[in-house]
């Protein structure tokens, strides 16, 4: 991930918010939260689904591709 931009601010964000991001970012690449689980470092699942919450943006985003 050397070099890849993620578009965040690093002046408004904390180390759990470079976390979540990067959780997100492995899931988006991975398709595999178990490989997310380990690269994070945790020793449950549910732990990585913390870091993987919900996610407003990705639900509006959605709502607005819909066709009806």
């Amino acid at each position: 991930m050397i070099g890849v931009d993620v578009n965040i601010d690093v002046r408004y964000a904390g180390m759990h918010t470079l976390r979540k991001r990067f959780a997100k970012e492995m899931k988006t690449r991975l398709g595999d939260i178990q490989k997310v689980t380990d690269a994070l470092g945790h020793k449950s699942i549910q732990s990585t689904i913390y870091y993987l919450s919900f996610d407003h943006e990705d639900v509006d985003i959605a709502i607005l591709g819909m066709e009806f």
